[in-house]
């Protein structure tokens, strides 16, 4: 009778919010990072999205650059580095730029934190190391060598950052258009309609943003294997 009594007075247990998860972890944190992006990247709308409370989040991540350093590592993942399989460095360092153009490319708002703060993970030290030892193979001193992944790391980084600012102004990449359109109506009046520049704009209209990339960069890397083996006296200076 007493264990009947006892048993009706239990309190029934207490039972989780419809739709929240049992536990949330890191790698779903970091998982939501990537669905909103980094530009979007704010604990309270990650909570949401996950359906916790935002003091939840802090017993898997420190701090914002915390977070952010989990995303980087999350992507170096998704986009390792070339290897060094004996190639000269213009076509490595070719590839190491596409790598990093996709790298920060990946997640919205990845390319600013890029700007900010360049992550100094060892990874990424490691891919510096390695465009130092292929570009060492073929007669470039490190310091010149590291100058030159620099160049390309910021290309990239830069190729991304106004590729997304040509988005948010120009959504149907309609820039080239544009200013043909300006140039074809100028050419009645008495300045000159720039008949050079209007076949340029002619003969890359439709041209692929990829397609501009990769001569841009193979320009810049062949530019910068030459340069990396010159003299110092051979180096033109900047007044």
């Amino acid at each position: 009778m007493d264990r009947e009594v006892e048993d009706t007075d239990r309190k029934p247990p207490r039972r989780r919010g419809a739709g929240r998860p049992a536990t949330i972890s890191r790698e779903m944190i970091i998982d939501a990072v990537l669905e909103l992006g980094v530009a979007d990247m704010k604990l309270p709308e990650i909570a949401r999205r996950l359906n916790v409370t935002t003091p939840a989040l802090y017993r898997h991540i420190g701090s914002m650059d915390d977070l952010l350093l989990g995303v980087a590592a999350r992507l170096y993942e998704t986009f390792p580095a070339p290897p060094d399989d004996g190639r000269p460095w213009d076509q490595w360092a070719f590839d190491f730029g596409v790598m990093v153009r996709d790298f920060y490319a990946a997640v919205p708002g990845m390319v600013d934190y890029g700007f900010r703060r360049m992550p100094r993970q060892m990874e990424v030290l490691l891919r510096y190391e390695t465009s130092l030892r292929v570009a060492a193979r073929h007669g470039a001193p490190p310091g010149r060598a590291l100058d030159a992944t620099r160049a390309v790391v910021d290309f990239a980084l830069a190729a991304v950052a106004r590729r997304e600012k040509q988005q948010a102004a120009f959504p149907s990449d309609s820039h080239d258009k544009d200013l043909l359109n300006e140039l074809t109506a100028a050419s009645g009046r008495k300045r000159s309609a720039l008949p050079l520049l209007r076949r340029a704009l002619v003969s890359s209209t439709g041209r692929s943003q990829d397609a501009l990339f990769a001569f841009q960069l193979r320009a810049l890397v062949d530019g910068l294997c030459r340069a990396m083996t010159l003299p110092q006296d051979g180096l033109p200076s900047v007044r």
